[in-house]
């Protein structure tokens, strides 16, 4: 463990610059905050993520010592763990991590149930989608390139550890429907107001269930991709909400998929 009073200037600006996309982008790294997240990480023999590193005062460590003999850690001063974090009340550590350069396997697509997101915008959106699929045991989410960086510290911390355990994709809905039009058996789902009722669907086995961007859904090329739309039905009052909020709706949908496939494993 290298030991210091305090960090450098150019160590300080490096760690704050991961904060921006960009350079995140250029150093193939980003931030993790929040004892919760960082020692999950850290202990988790099945994460997809490489740690660099471990900035935390002393105290944390001394604390959590089996840390030590698993990663390069850095001993730094509250303020400068201050001046690193994006949180408004920031904590005793922050991870560096290695952005991982995951490889999406087009036979393995074509072969079972997958979700595709179009145009997130909502960093915590995208960070409870995470969280969720890996609740209903979704080990990799699609989105197209313009919804907001899975790595935005947000989104992380949104996630509540959940990123470590869920791939993310970032591929053009057209380069996916070609993708997973070759699979046999295999279903386009969009979801739509007004779609077909997702308690009397029979979810296939195989398939890509599409979720829209928050304000505007779906686009007419993906809907026009699908082979189904289905839609999550409300009580019908009036007055009422216009839409669910997207995270909530992904819950929802995946929760009602968990209930079916709970069913046929009792049969």
């Amino acid at each position: 463990m290298s030991i210091s009073s305090s960090l450098s200037q150019s160590q300080l600006k490096y760690f704050r610059s991961l904060q921006q996309k960009k350079y995140r982008t250029q150093h193939k790294a980003f931030i993790v905050e929040g004892e919760k997240m960082v020692k999950e990480i850290s202990r988790d023999e099945k994460t997809y993520l490489e740690v660099i590193r471990i900035l935390a005062v002393k105290d944390f460590f001394e604390e959590n010592t089996d840390i030590l003999t698993k990663h390069d850690c850095l001993i730094a001063s509250s303020k400068d763990i201050e001046k690193i974090s994006s949180q408004s009340s920031p904590g005793r550590v922050v991870m560096e991590v290695k952005i991982p350069d995951y490889l999406l396997d087009q036979s393995e697509l074509g072969e079972e149930l997958n979700i595709y997101f179009e145009s997130i915008r909502d960093p915590g959106n995208l960070g409870t989608i995470i969280r969720t699929a890996d609740w209903f045991g979704f080990n990799k989410i699609i989105c197209s390139p313009d919804s907001v960086d899975v790595y935005n510290p947000k989104v992380i911390q949104s996630t509540m550890g959940s990123i470590a355990r869920v791939k993310v994709f970032y591929r053009e809905s057209k380069e996916i429907i070609e993708m997973t039009s070759k699979g046999t058996l295999f279903q386009n789902l969009g979801t739509v107001l007004g779609g077909e009722n997702i308690y009397e669907l029979k979810f296939p086995d195989k398939g890509m269930i599409f979720f829209g961007n928050e304000s505007n859904g779906l686009s007419t090329n993906i809907k026009e991709s699908c082979q189904n739309q289905i839609g999550i039905p409300g009580a019908k009052t009036e007055p009422g909400p216009e839409s669910l909020n997207l995270a909530t709706s992904v819950g929802i949908v995946l929760s009602e998929l968990n209930r079916q496939k709970l069913l046929k494993m009792k049969i």
